[in-house]
């Protein structure tokens, strides 16, 4: 994984000099990045400049944070982990399932399996999206409705 800001390093190393010496520069500033991301680091850079910070982070950091991301994503969107486990479910009982298909063709249980996993999948995105909907159009309002009255109560 390289950082975000590759493509402006290679256009600015392409832009200069022979195509053969902005071709070597981008490879070594690619590998360069690429160890310092291996090492834990992340350095954020400027367009034609050196790092103005770099941040060290050791590999069970990166796992923490990584694995804190995956928690918080779940918790915001529940239905997201859902249907990745019906997805996997649904793939692994038609696996067990492939030698009792009888005369079915191969071809038509794969297609069968995938479009079970796939209508699984997106059920629960619909599923989710209903749910972001209350979230946000019904209960978000609701607590400001009930935060408004209260207010208006302690007032009077």
């Amino acid at each position: 994984m390289f950082p975000q800001d590759t493509e402006k390093l290679a256009w600015g190393f392409l832009s200069k000099g022979s195509p053969s010496s902005g071709c070597e520069m981008l490879v070594k500033s690619l590998l360069d990045h690429d160890m310092e991301w291996r090492q834990g680091r992340a350095s954020v850079t400027t367009f034609g400049g050196p790092a103005k910070s770099s941040v060290k982070m050791s590999y069970s950091a990166v796992d923490e944070y990584e694995e804190s991301k995956f928690l918080r994503k779940a918790k915001e969107n529940p239905f997201v982990p859902v249907g990745m486990a019906g997805f996997f479910a649904i793939v692994a009982y038609r696996l067990l399932k492939l030698k009792q298909r009888g005369n079915m063709k191969m071809s038509v249980h794969l297609i069968h399996m995938r479009v079970a996993a796939q209508g699984f999948v997106v059920g629960a995105m619909t599923l989710g999206v209903v749910y972001s909907m209350y979230k946000d159009f019904v209960l978000k309002p609701a607590e400001a409705q009930k935060a408004l009255e209260q207010k208006a109560v302690e007032k009077k």
